[in-house]
């Protein structure tokens, strides 16, 4: 089973990048998107998602859409490959999300979780214990950062480099006001596209997750 993601998912979205994500280079490499990039994040996730299980109770991860992002939707063509442990029960459209995302430059991963639709009251639960105890939260954020390279995160766009971007703390001491104002909870690390080849994305992510586990209880239990 793949451990990490080949030269040809790698290329598609490189490739789709290049030419400003256009419909018509998205039909001409779509089998690369259908044929590599969904079954390695599948086949990354499933074997992380049996690493983790020990230690992140009630867990789900299936190979379909309610944990899977598309190669095509509304918007176009997608700008990543999204894969996310969620939740028995949930999907990836309404709970806090393990995610894994290859990007045209960087490989990311931590945890997602929009102010949005179906996410909003699950946002709205953590953000009121962020509130509750800001200093703890902030103070895990400094350790996930020092030790393992992973930051609360802001939003990045499709053209953007997606090397993990710091949010901006307009109000320090409330990181809860700060995490509203974006919309969004994002805590997440990441690698360049290059080192992929020389990583064991299954070991790495089974690493990150189990760090992180400290702050999932307290965002979710």
């Amino acid at each position: 089973m793949p451990n990490t993601f080949s030269a040809d998912s790698i290329e598609y979205f490189q490739e789709m990048y290049d030419s400003n994500f256009s419909t018509t280079r998205y039909h001409e490499l779509k089998h690369l998107f259908n044929d590599n990039v969904i079954p390695e994040i599948v086949s990354i996730l499933e074997q992380v998602k049996k690493k983790i299980s020990k230690t992140y109770r009630n867990l789900s991860f299936e190979g379909d859409d309610e944990h899977l992002g598309r190669g095509y939707g509304q918007a176009g063509p997608a700008k990543f490959g999204w894969g996310a442990i969620v939740r028995e029960g949930r999907t990836k459209h309404s709970d806090l999300q393990l995610f894994l995302a290859l990007r045209h430059d960087y490989i990311r991963f931590g945890f997602y979780l929009p102010n949005t639709g179906d996410f909003q009251t699950v946002f709205n639960s953590t953000n009121q214990r962020i509130l509750g105890n800001r200093v703890l939260f902030d103070d895990m954020l400094e350790d996930l950062k020092s030790e393992h390279g992973i930051v609360l995160g802001r939003k990045t766009m499709a053209m953007e480099s997606g090397e993990p971007a710091p949010l901006r703390r307009n109000y320090p001491d409330y990181p809860d006001v700060d995490i509203l104002e974006e919309k969004e909870l994002s805590i997440l690390g990441g690698i360049p596209t290059h080192k992929a080849s020389a990583t064991n994305l299954v070991e790495l992510l089974t690493e990150k997750f189990l760090a992180l586990k400290p702050m999932y209880d307290f965002l979710m239990i």
